[in-house]
């Protein structure tokens, strides 16, 4: 079975190197930069994690938590922000995100992340 994870960033550095890290581990990757690109993607297909990001141009990203889970209800959810404030992590954790990582993060916690979903190979 074919592993499919969805991006959502607005900063498309952010989306490169979490692209060329997923990517390297054999799992395809699609990006999108805003919430309404999201909201599309999810319609079109159905990832098995999503990467989020906190801020979006046009909304907060934990509100799309409830969307993805929707739509998918097996995705595993990874919040990713700048901005490493506990109460959006307990936000997230309560709509149903598996894990939060602080940007910057590194290629090793993409990956432990990715092996702890049980996503990799």
């Amino acid at each position: 079975m074919h592993k499919h994870i969805l991006i959502v960033d607005d900063e498309p550095e952010i989306c490169l190197l979490l692209s060329r890290i997923i990517e390297s581990n054999g799992l395809a990757v699609n990006s999108v930069h805003s919430m309404s690109e999201a909201k599309q993607e999810l319609n079109d297909n159905h990832p098995d994690v999503v990467f989020l990001d906190v801020n979006l141009p046009d909304g907060m990203g934990l509100d799309l938590i409830p969307i993805i889970k929707k739509n998918t209800p097996d995705a595993k959810i990874v919040v990713i922000s700048a901005f490493d404030a506990q109460e959006d992590r307990e936000k997230a954790m309560n709509r149903g995100a598996r894990k939060f990582l602080g940007k910057p993060f590194t290629k090793t916690e993409v990956l432990d992340t990715l092996n702890e979903l049980m996503v990799t190979k």
